[in-house]
């Protein structure tokens, strides 16, 4: 028998070891390694693996302006229907209520309800000669401060809002009593004031339209007995809210 030949021990590299592959040019010398090919600079060519792909057009100022004009937009649709049937701004007449109105207003009186927390701080505020701080901000005359200070007054919310279109309507509120609470927007939100009563007694409440802003100044008050709604008024015309106390 012929004698094998003697084996020679297999080098493996540490690229093997580790089951890395081995890259084709490792190991060449540079002379003959392949010359790298520029990249084509064709708009249409591919990305190469691992590139930043270029921002991509979103629109700018112009996508963020229609962002905005929709919310504007939706903002303006849920304000006017939040008292039920609200209609398109400008358009009293278009209004199902506006036809109450038309007839004179509702029978329903106004029923004040005693807020006690309320008449606290009012009362500590009249005593001890810090700032009044009443909702609506109305004008008090200086003999009847003493008088609404008494322990048996009590104040009253009362909340008015537009029945129809926020069509720009303004309104005051004069009492009987001397109490005025300036002119204020009619809007779907509701405008609160705060009423004294005293002994159990409501004051006498007159409406004033002051600004017109289509179609005659149209005006609801909340109660608990259901939504006072005034006449069609026009600029200076004036209407008492029938107002009692529980």
């Amino acid at each position: 028998m012929r004698p094998e030949p003697e084996r020679q021990p297999v080098r493996v590299s540490r690229s093997l070891r580790n089951s890395e592959p081995v890259p084709p040019d490792r190991g060449q010398p540079p002379s003959r390694r392949p010359a790298a090919r520029a990249a084509p600079r064709s708009d249409d060519a591919p990305p190469r693996a691992g590139a930043t792909a270029p921002p991509v057009e979103t629109g700018g100022p112009r996508r963020w302006v229609q962002v905005a004009a929709l919310a504007l937009v939706a903002a303006a649709a849920i304000g006017l229907t939040r008292s039920g049937d609200a209609v398109a701004a400008g358009d009293d007449t278009a209004s199902p209520k506006y036809q109450r109105h038309l007839a004179g207003g509702a029978p329903v009186s106004v029923l004040l309800e005693p807020d006690r927390k309320l008449t606290r701080e009012v009362r500590k505020s009249l005593l001890s000669g810090a700032d009044l701080m009443v909702p609506g901000d109305p004008m008090i005359p200086a003999e009847l401060v003493p008088e609404l200070a008494a322990e048996d007054v009590t104040w009253c919310r009362m909340t008015f809002l537009d029945t129809c279109a926020e069509d720009g309507d303004w309104v005051s509120v004069h009492l009987s009593n001397g109490m005025v609470f300036p002119r204020f927007p009619i809007l779907h939100a509701g405008h609160q004031i705060a009423i004294p009563v005293k002994g159990g007694v409501a004051p006498v409440a007159t409406l004033v339209a002051e600004i017109d802003g289509q179609g005659g100044v149209t005006v609801g008050a909340i109660s608990d007995d259901g939504v006072w709604y005034s006449s069609v008024l026009p600029v200076g015309g004036t209407q008492q809210i029938p107002v009692r106390a529980r």
